[in-house]
């Protein structure tokens, strides 16, 4: 979606939400708040994690260093209007084969303080704004991906091809290729940003955290997926389609590297090998420096536009509606993002 669009676009949806809420509360911007760390599960709901106690203590101890520099923001120094409530998530999104320190979310909270139209005073604790960093998961969450999941236990089945597991591994193979956010640049060795939005934070001492997908291998996964699809109709028709696509490709040309495109009346692909600014990636395992502990931490990835003037007028807007994300405007728009690179070990 185009920056400026989605700009005006949450301008709007706030002057809407605040045509009640403006009537009905209004910031309190002078109350002192506090800065607090709550851990939630990051530890206990990775069921297959094995993680050990003394793990947990020292991956803990690395969360809480990010935390305590994101405390340094200027907009955190004195808190005013609002309490910042760092929660700790667990985000346990692959599975083995991906994993190996432990993943989790941060998710640095703005619970803003107003009083309603009677004058009552109220602080927002349900689902408040907030900014989140996504911590030791090689797929950032932002990228698009194909992604294909399946029915479990099919008792219907009319495709003589039709496996149940070998179905799920071909699921589990489409959902490893995914679309990179956008153009990509590099602020410094350790910083990318894509889309003048998306950033990760790495090692650049590593192998690249993703590596790229040929439009051979794309296909190669799009075509088992079907194969084994549990209805004969879905399974033929698209197959045709995805093969006839394919024909569409010279050899030299399936051995390219995907980008986002697409040939044919109607892809089902989606991809091409002309380069362009989004390209087809999986992940790469061997970032992973497996020398470290697993409590270390290797990668960060977040949401920030480029652009701080757009958080500059969105905090000016939003402050004259009342609104409680006016703190994290003024937040982002400040956020030092090179302060976070130390923490890669």
């Amino acid at each position: 979606m185009n920056y400026g669009f989605r700009f005006l676009v949450s301008i709007i949806l706030a002057l809407l939400v605040s045509v009640v809420s403006a009537q009905e509360a209004k910031l309190i911007l002078d109350k002192k708040g506090d800065f607090k760390i709550t851990e939630w599960g990051v530890y206990t709901n990775c069921i297959d994690c094995g993680i050990t106690k003394s793990e947990s203590s020292d991956n803990y101890s690395k969360l809480a260093a990010i935390a305590n520099i994101i405390r340094k923001n200027p907009v955190l120094q004195g808190i005013n209007g609002f309490d910042c409530q760092v929660i700790l998530y667990s985000e346990n999104m692959w599975d083995n084969k991906f994993r190996y320190g432990i993943p989790s979310k941060m998710s640095v909270q703005f619970c803003y303080f107003f009083t309603n139209k009677s004058g009552k005073e109220g602080k927002a604790t349900i689902e408040p704004p907030d900014f989140d960093i996504h911590i030791n998961q090689l797929k950032s969450t932002m990228c698009g991906g194909f992604g294909f999941r399946v029915k479990d236990n099919v008792r219907d089945a009319d495709n003589p091809n039709f496996d149940q597991k070998k179905w799920e591994q071909a699921a589990a193979r489409t959902r490893e290729i995914f679309f990179t956010p956008g153009k990509k640049e590099t602020l410094e060795p350790g910083i990318d940003r894509y889309a003048s939005e998306t950033v990760i934070i790495y090692n650049p001492n590593r192998p690249d955290y993703w590596i790229p997908v040929t439009i051979k291998e794309v296909f190669e996964a799009l075509i088992e997926f079907y194969e084994y699809d549990p209805d004969k109709y879905t399974s033929d028709l698209t197959l045709k389609m995805l093969e006839e696509e394919y024909a569409l490709y010279s050899e030299e040309e399936r051995n390219k590297y995907a980008y986002l495109g697409g040939r044919g009346s109607a892809p089902l692909s989606n991809v091409d090998a002309e380069e362009n600014d989004v390209q087809v990636m999986c992940i790469n395992t061997n970032y992973w420096n497996k020398n470290l502990a697993r409590s270390a931490i290797q990668i960060l990835s977040f949401n920030l536009l480029a652009d701080k003037e757009r958080y500059r007028k969105e905090a000016e807007e939003k402050l004259k509606i009342n609104a409680g994300s006016y703190h994290v405007s003024r937040f982002l728009e400040v956020l030092d993002i090179k302060t976070l690179l130390p923490t890669i070990e």
